[in-house]
């Protein structure tokens, strides 16, 4: 498990513009964790035979995920 924090765009701009003028600042986080139950998940996978080379095989993957700072 790695402590991570989220920040705005907003915030963050902001820390840039700090930082852009040799601001100096202070930061103070407070987290909380939580580890959530396993889930069902689903993978989809599918064979397409080709005409012209049917014993050559392209794989192709991809990932969906979703996830919000909370803007």
């Amino acid at each position: 498990k790695i402590p991570a924090a989220s920040l705005s765009v907003e915030h963050a701009d902001m820390l840039e513009r700090f930082q852009q003028r040799n601001q100096s600042m202070e930061i103070f986080l407070y987290m909380e964790a939580q580890t959530l139950p396993d889930v069902v998940a689903y993978n989809l996978v599918a064979e397409i035979e080709g005409s012209t080379l049917p014993n050559e095989t392209v794989l192709v993957s991809g990932h969906l995920d979703s996830w919000d700072v909370g803007q």
